[in-house]
């Protein structure tokens, strides 16, 4: 992720590292107890990210201490995406984990405000459609594309995609229409 005139990478290090984006210099580097495959997300000021420590972390862009951080059921590989806040809702980070749940979480805060489960993991990055009043579109291993509606994490859709065909990978929205790539 690049904000902020940074870069932001994980690493099988178990570190997330911070790179000045001007001249490639090392700022900091947050430690996991496990690798980090999961693109981070920067907003706000703060880096949102998972580990396969089974944890997902929110650490502050400029100094790499860690703000808040999130306890699953397995490991987060796929990346985070952003809600912003809506009325009485607060902006708040969509992210998957291999435990099969579609976690929401208070940006903030990190508090949990609901978590949708699912058959198999979810290792992608969810998408969020902007004009759908926040719905969140994300595949799994579970063969099925799920349509959840962002403000309350209630099933709005599923899509069987067949036998074999897992979506490891994340779901671009466009159009009105969800690009993604299955097995």
């Amino acid at each position: 992720a690049v904000a902020g005139g940074r870069v932001f990478i994980g690493s099988d290090d178990q570190r997330l590292h911070a790179i000045d984006l001007a001249t490639g210099r090392g700022l900091w580097a947050f430690a996991t107890e496990d690798m980090i495959e999961a693109p981070p997300l920067g907003r706000e000021g703060t880096v949102f990210f998972g580990s396969a420590d089974m944890r997902f972390y929110a650490v502050d862009a400029a100094s790499g201490a860690q703000r808040w951080r999130f306890e699953g059921g397995d490991q987060f590989l796929g990346g985070a995406n952003w809600l912003a806040a809506s009325g009485e809702l607060p902006a708040r980070v969509i992210v998957g984990c291999y435990d099969t749940k579609l976690y929401c979480l208070e940006a903030a805060t990190g508090a949990k405000l609901w978590e949708y489960t699912t058959d198999n993991y979810v290792n992608g990055t969810p998408a969020v459609d902007p004009e759908g009043g926040g719905r969140i579109v994300f595949g799994g291993c579970d063969a099925v594309l799920h349509v959840v509606d962002g403000a309350s994490g209630a099933g709005l859709e599923r899509i069987e995609l067949g036998e074999d065909c897992h979506v490891a990978g994340s779901v671009a929205l466009a159009g009105g229409r969800a690009y993604f790539g299955h097995y």
